[in-house]
């Protein structure tokens, strides 16, 4: 055998076992841990302040729930999807800019509704006085929110709907939509805040006057709702308005049924925040939990909370999510795919080499 089919014949059985221990070592290999939430998407909360009246002064203090840290309506909080727990941004102070302070002193926000299209955070922010609902968008860097305008075109003479805003959510091509606190649809333009009324007459057959917590599914585009009258995944249809009448069953045993916020990551994983609020009890506090859409199982995450205040209420989750998808290569779960390339590639060269040899004399 010649000097160079010897060189030949080594470097092609060198490659090529070194290529099959390679394969294996990519089958075999543990997958690397993966973060629930998708790397390109980020978790969000809006507190909701408990507080306290001082009728010397007339003044209204909000605070976390261990009523010793001021907190502002709109202060937002990014969430840590692994532990639930929450790191403030900003302060919230720079959110009343077009009305009082005293304003928006104890209100809820709505659940918040994320346009993908345009990457901009919006919500619907409950004045108490003089009781009017404006749609908001809030700088998710300064934490500051700032009011877009007041809801118009509320339908009162059909279908009982009601007049008063109840929750948002908004399509992967930027399509707006609002029921009313009597479960009537509305689309939305998101520039003015003038809703237009769609329908929704099944939803008071039905006896679900209160959709709260609801968002588009990303991965199946399809549109899902968790009410607070019944303990199942319905789905909506926008185009008249109607809910269906099943779905699978939700259930947050031993907490009450009540459904605050229902957000979908890019992976179509659902997300809720549940009002954990027990009566008696001195605060108020909310759970976050994921959701299977296919079987409505929930698996519990942990209480939104600050290392200094601890617990505090929430009813309105947020869920950012780039504005197109990726097709789905499994280049973050796992390094298995290097391992296959590396090891292809070797087997290859090992193969190749194999051929060559054959025609050396």
């Amino acid at each position: 055998m010649s000097r160079r089919k010897t060189i030949v014949t080594t470097l092609s059985a060198s490659l090529t076992a070194a290529g099959l221990i390679v394969l294996g070592a990519g089958l075999t290999a543990p997958a690397q841990a993966v973060d629930p939430l998708p790397s390109t998407d980020k978790m969000y909360v809006l507190g909701c302040p408990q507080g306290v009246y001082d009728n010397v002064n007339d003044t209204y203090f909000t605070f976390y729930n261990d009523l010793t840290t001021p907190l502002n309506t709109m202060q937002l909080f990014s969430v840590d999807p692994l532990t639930a727990e929450a790191t403030p941004i900003g302060d919230g102070s720079g959110s009343n800019n077009q009305s009082s302070a005293e304003a928006y002193l104890d209100s809820c926000n709505s659940e918040p509704a994320w346009n993908p299209v345009t990457q901009t955070a919006y919500f619907g922010a409950y004045l108490n006085d003089p009781g009017e609902r404006f749609l908001m968008t809030i700088d998710l860097e300064t934490g500051d929110s700032t009011e877009v305008a007041e809801f118009t075109g509320f339908e009162t003479a059909a279908d009982g709907c009601g007049s008063d805003f109840q929750s948002l959510a908004i399509s992967d091509t930027g399509a707006a939509y609002v029921f009313d606190t009597n479960g009537c649809l509305y689309s939305l333009d998101l520039a003015t805040a003038q809703m237009t009324y769609i329908g929704g007459v099944a939803n008071g057959d039905a006896g679900r006057y209160y959709p709260q917590a609801w968002s588009l599914d990303p991965a199946t585009q399809v549109w899902q709702v968790l009410d607070n009258e019944d303990e199942f995944l319905s789905t909506v249809d926008v185009a008249v308005g109607d809910l269906s009448a099943t779905g699978p069953a939700v259930s947050f045993a031993p907490e009450p049924y009540d459904p605050m916020s229902l957000e979908f990551d890019s992976t179509g994983r659902g997300w809720v925040l549940n009002e954990a609020y027990i009566p008696g009890a001195p605060i108020s506090t909310s759970s976050l939990y994921t959701l299977n859409p296919a079987s409505g199982a929930v698996t519990f995450v942990g209480e939104p909370s600050t290392d200094a205040d601890g617990a505090f209420t929430s009813t309105a989750l947020l869920i950012t999510r780039p504005a197109a998808e990726l097709p789905d290569t499994g280049l973050g779960e796992s390094a298995t795919w290097i391992w296959g390339i590396v090891g292809s590639s070797l087997l290859a060269a090992g193969i190749a080499l194999a051929v060559i040899r054959r025609r050396l004399v």
